[in-house]
């Protein structure tokens, strides 16, 4: 499911490779197919590229693991 779209912002990066939302996105669907390192570099090379924005994008991340940890916690009180 997140194969397409990570393929698509690899493209939409080779074209504009500051683009911060695509960085975002990409950190994203990453993180939602569980794939960690990839997450992680996708932050890193955000911040790397828009140094001015790195408040934003370290909020985003933070907000991004909050929300999968709120929804873990919900899942389990489920259970």
């Amino acid at each position: 499911m997140y194969d397409k779209a990570k393929e698509d912002l690899s493209w939409a990066l080779r074209l504009n490779e500051n683009c911060l939302k695509s960085w975002l996105l990409l950190a994203k669907a990453n993180f939602e197919s569980k794939n960690f390192k990839e997450y992680n570099k996708a932050i890193e090379d955000a911040i790397q590229r828009n140094p001015g924005d790195a408040p934003f994008i370290r909020d985003f991340k933070a907000s991004l693991e909050k929300e999968d940890k709120d929804e873990g916690e919900a899942k389990a009180g489920k259970d």
